[in-house]
């Protein structure tokens, strides 16, 4: 077994066990209507959330779930997403493939296959599309990013050379992601944690890599945070430098910083903490402020 190999295994079992910890207690809220296991590509699931009482398109959201691009599915993240439904948004939470089985850029391309299901499927899932946001957290924010930048960026989107997709997001969720994926290359860690997903000859990809050097004035408004004990807290600077750089509107937070408790990587999927909730309604109160109004 290589050393990859077996990070993988030890990653896989903490988060599984740290996963039936956070979600033990929780059950689906009496006013969200849940629609579970829809088809939007030939082998991968979403789920459908939004209150009750919906009849008319709600703001909404897409969630990108994280894991390291090996561990992690719709399940794990339902509640939390759920969570985001109470606060009078239509919610998506999807499957894409996980590596090592799946390598890049499969989970983009599953992203791009769900964006296209979302433009043909808006109307009868109460999808807003002049209201759409997009978040992601660890792995999974690192793919907002990139799909983003592949979005509003001709000249990546040419060098990426998957596709793209017409969907506009009013603002991004970006949580305790990393966005230089050249990092890899010089932190053992992190590179352990991407060689599953781009195997350990990075070189191939070429300026595929280099999302930010791309990322332009077309960068839509982000709410970026991380946390104290977050093991991504110091990966945050390229990407704000590139938002600065660009006069793009954003708000970055680092959350727990006078709590006595550890406040770790991902800690906003946990519903049940207050810090949890504050930074999520923190998220949302930015994402609402984008909201444009019906005719």
């Amino acid at each position: 077994m290589t050393v990859s190999n077996f990070f993988i295994k030890i990653y896989i079992y903490l988060c599984t066990k740290g996963d039936a910890i956070r979600a033990s207690g929780l059950s689906t809220p009496e006013k969200i209507k849940r629609i579970d296991n829809i088809k939007y590509n030939d082998s991968q699931l979403l789920d459908i959330y939004y209150p009750k009482d919906t009849n008319t398109p709600l703001p909404t959201i897409i969630s990108i779930h994280g894991g390291g691009w090996v561990y992690g599915n719709k399940d794990d993240y339902q509640f939390f997403c759920m969570d985001l439904a109470t606060k009078g948004f239509t919610v998506i939470n999807f499957n894409y493939h996980l590596a090592p089985e799946f390598t890049y850029p499969t989970q983009l391309i599953d992203c791009l296959d769900l964006f296209k299901f979302i433009e043909n499927n808006h109307q009868k899932y109460f999808i807003d599309l002049n209201n759409l946001f997009l978040i992601g957290d660890s792995a999974g924010a690192q793919m907002a990013h990139q799909l983003t930048v592949i979005c509003t960026s001709k000249e990546y989107r040419d060098i990426m050379n998957i596709g793209c997709s017409s969907l506009q997001f009013k603002a991004l969720g970006l949580n305790c992601g990393i966005y230089s994926l050249e990092m890899a290359n010089t932190n053992p860690f992190i590179k352990a944690m991407l060689s599953p997903y781009l195997g350990w000859e990075t070189k191939k990809y070429g300026r595929q890599l280099y999302p930010l050097y791309y990322q332009n004035n077309n960068f839509p408004p982000s709410f970026v945070f991380t946390s104290k004990n977050d093991f991504f807290k110091n990966y945050q600077k390229p990407l704000l430098d590139k938002l600065k750089e660009n006069n793009t509107e954003h708000c970055f937070k680092i959350y727990g910083e006078k709590e006595k408790k550890i406040v770790g990587h991902v800690f906003h999927v946990d519903i049940k903490t207050a810090i949890g909730q504050k930074a999520n309604n923190d998220q949302i109160n930015f994402f609402k402020s984008k909201i444009t109004a019906k005719d």
